[in-house]
């Protein structure tokens, strides 16, 4: 899924692929591999380009290990900050870890980024336009229920096409006196003063 679970009022959309067991998902890696002429005579091989830091290089390792024991090779490439998100902006990367600029308790934000009216937002130039036109039926939409049905239209679409892949979501991590009554932890963080007190 890209939209992630903290959007509670949003159906989660899973991948087909997301129920099969590791060893089934390397055979398929496998077997695509060898049909587009990889194997043990010519490794697929690119650059995983990531900011630097020890949460981006952890992130960046363990992406290249998986990859690696499907015979995929990526050489690890970190830059600073202000020089990835150039990278990001001017396309020069083979594939790249970069934060999602989406936030709160709506779908949308999670998908405008890939459209086409997000300009610059764009990273991945993603250019789909049945995910386009989803996006826009989505803001026409006269009901909630309606509009929901074009964002999920809009995001299958995207779990498709695979341009992106969702590794994680942040959750925040808050210690929480004993003594505090009406906390509900969840994962969009959200905590209205109006429930909250003190014994």
């Amino acid at each position: 899924f890209v939209v992630p679970p903290a959007v509670a009022t949003y159906p989660r959309i899973q991948a087909p692929y997301s129920k099969f067991a590791l060893e089934a998902r390397s055979v398929i890696a496998n077997v695509l591999l060898t049909e587009e002429g990889f194997g043990s005579k010519k490794t697929l091989e690119g650059t995983l380009a990531y900011p630097m830091g020890q949460m981006s290089e952890s992130v960046a390792k363990a992406v290249a290990a998986s990859w690696e024991k499907v015979g995929v090779h990526m050489k690890l490439e970190a830059r600073p900050l202000a020089e990835h998100r150039q990278a990001l902006e001017s396309g020069a990367y083979d594939v790249a870890i970069a934060p999602w600029p989406a936030r709160g308790g709506d779908p949308l934000p999670y998908l405008f980024p890939l459209s086409r009216a997000a300009g610059p937002w764009n990273i991945a130039r993603y250019d789909e336009g049945d995910f386009n036109r989803s996006l826009a039926d989505a803001d026409r939409a006269f009901d909630a229920d309606g509009r929901l049905t074009y964002l999920r239209q809009a995001e299958s679409l995207l779990i498709e096409d695979q341009i992106i892949i969702p590794l994680f979501f942040f959750t925040p991590q808050v210690a929480v006196s004993a003594n505090l009554r009406g906390w509900q932890p969840n994962p969009a963080g959200a905590h209205p003063l109006r429930f909250l007190s003190l014994r």
